[in-house]
């Protein structure tokens, strides 16, 4: 039976109909909305790779808005949209997330605006083809995971109005992360490849974001990182590598309180960085982070150097010589000591320092930590008294 025009148009939006996106809307409501789609055509799902789509879409007032793989900024491949040079369009720009600092222009990502893209009515939107974001330089994503891990984004203040997707902006004000259940997304409806150009899918959202971070303080968090940077290097580069070559080089009758006031100074000052340091990582969220790891690591194992070193104390006057508490002590907080200054480089690399301030660090680790080792295993311990026949 051949079809008649009528009957063919109203197959036609039955498959426009169905076309099936994973969606969600984590900030504001009603024209406030910052809201983001993501379809993907079974072919893709099938084979684990080709194209895919999804949109980006909120009010014209922000900055920019983003929308990134990935559980946060390190290793996420990020796209963000902020308006053109005109202001009558959007200006869509692939990054490549490498910590918590402006991701960098990512000109290998395979990436395209599609037809319904641009601003009108007070609302930006950006139709996205993608044809790599199965895979990228820090991470990869699989078509088919019903819990696939999604960053989004956002800022105010003026707008970008630029139509380079190079552009640099500022810091966002309100980020979060978002699951999408990507096995509600496979169709094959489209238009021309375009699956927002039929009517919407008439499903419920199934994105659910599971962290926001619209409130936080940024400036307050900028001091915090800081304070962090300088508490944490002046116990790590400073007072626990003099506290050593004090133990070591000194000989008057109370060294071994000095060393001990010096240590303790030292760990007080790394207790304080790893306070900071927690509330950063769960705010941002980073406490996954190999800096956060090495950290918690660090800091945990130095509580082990106080009894370490007054057995050491007590165990030298009785017999006269190192004991293996001695060498545990000793070794332990050389290898800490070494391994809290090298983790103040991954610190510095995550907060996006590179240059000149990365080298100083570098060189300033390798200058403390190697002039308590070059001491150490030839100054005996001359303050201590002799054992008693």
């Amino acid at each position: 039976m051949r079809l008649g025009a009528p009957s063919s148009l109203l197959l036609g939006l039955a498959g426009l109909a169905a076309a099936q996106f994973a969606s969600v809307c984590p900030a504001g409501s009603g024209n406030s909305a910052i809201c983001y789609s993501v379809n993907v055509p079974s072919s893709s799902a099938k084979n684990g790779s080709g194209d895919i789509y999804f949109q980006i879409k909120g009010p014209s007032s922000k900055s920019w808005i983003g929308l990134g793989q990935g559980t946060g900024m390190a290793g996420s491949n990020i796209f963000v949209i902020y308006s053109n040079q005109n202001g009558n369009n959007v200006t869509l720009s692939p990054r490549a997330g490498k910590g918590e600092f402006e991701p960098y222009y990512n000109g290998g990502a395979q990436v395209s605006l599609i037809s319904g893209s641009g601003i009108s009515g007070g609302v930006m939107t950006a139709n996205v083809k993608c044809s790599n974001c199965n895979t990228w330089s820090g991470g990869s994503m699989s078509f088919t995971d019903s819990k696939s891990n999604w960053i989004w984004a956002s800022a105010d203040g003026s707008s970008v109005d630029s139509n380079s997707p190079s552009a640099q902006f500022m810091e966002h004000d309100q980020y979060g992360n978002v699951n999408f259940d990507l096995t509600q997304a496979v169709s094959d409806a489209s238009t021309n490849g375009n699956p927002f150009a039929g009517p919407p899918s008439s499903g419920s959202p199934n994105g659910r974001p599971y962290t926001s971070t619209a409130d936080i303080n940024f400036a307050y968090l900028s001091k915090v990182r800081l304070a962090h940077g300088i508490v944490l290097g002046l116990a790590f580069l400073l007072f626990f590598p003099l506290g050593a070559l004090i133990i070591r080089l000194a000989t008057f009758k109370a060294t071994i309180w000095v060393h001990a006031s010096v240590q303790m100074l030292s760990y007080t000052l790394a207790i304080a960085g790893l306070g900071m340091g927690i509330w950063m990582a769960t705010t941002l969220p980073l406490l996954n982070s190999y800096h956060a790891i090495i950290g918690l690591v660090v800091i945990c194992l130095l509580v082990l150097q106080a009894p370490l070193g007054l057995l050491h104390h007590r165990l030298y006057k009785s017999k006269g010589g190192r004991t293996t508490p001695s060498y545990l002590h000793i070794w332990l907080g050389r290898s800490l000591t070494t391994l809290g200054a090298i983790n103040g480089a991954f610190g510095l690399a995550l907060s996006g320092v590179t240059g000149a301030e990365l080298i100083a660090w570098s060189v300033l680790t390798a200058v403390s930590n190697h002039s308590d080792a070059k001491k150490g295993d030839t100054v005996t311990l001359r303050m201590l008294p002799a054992p008693k026949n």
